[in-house]
């Protein structure tokens, strides 16, 4: 007596067998990070970026999430004010490049955060 395998596990077989076969190897695009990282020479700089862009976040939030819109304000210029002396003071010989990102990454997000509370709220 020969023992065939029933309909379903003999579907279920077939279909594990073209998947396998006729799905196609992974295309992998030109990476994301190739058009959105271009501007950084090297990953160390894209991580002192994100890295120097979420603190500039954090700042002037965790300010207003403690003290309302004055913890805001304080806060995002304290963070501000130690952006420029940290860049301009206390950081050894850069070059411009190193500069101009660090004090795009540090000014640019909590300026924005701080324009944006202004524009909503006013003086």
């Amino acid at each position: 007596m020969v023992h065939l395998p029933s309909k379903a596990g003999a579907v279920i077989g077939l279909l594990a067998a073209l998947s396998l076969q006729l799905a196609p190897a992974p295309v992998r695009p030109p990476a994301l990070e190739a058009g959105l990282t271009s501007l950084f020479a090297s990953d160390g700089e894209a991580v002192n970026f994100s890295a120097h862009a979420a603190w500039s976040i954090a700042a002037p939030l965790t300010g207003q999430a403690l003290f309302g819109r004055a913890g805001l304000w304080s806060f995002g210029g304290t963070w501000m004010a130690y952006s420029l002396v940290n860049e301009f003071a206390l950081h050894g010989p850069e070059g411009d490049r190193e500069r101009n990102l660090n004090l795009v990454s540090r000014l640019g997000p909590c300026a924005v955060i701080l324009l944006i509370d202004l524009l909503r709220n006013g003086f």
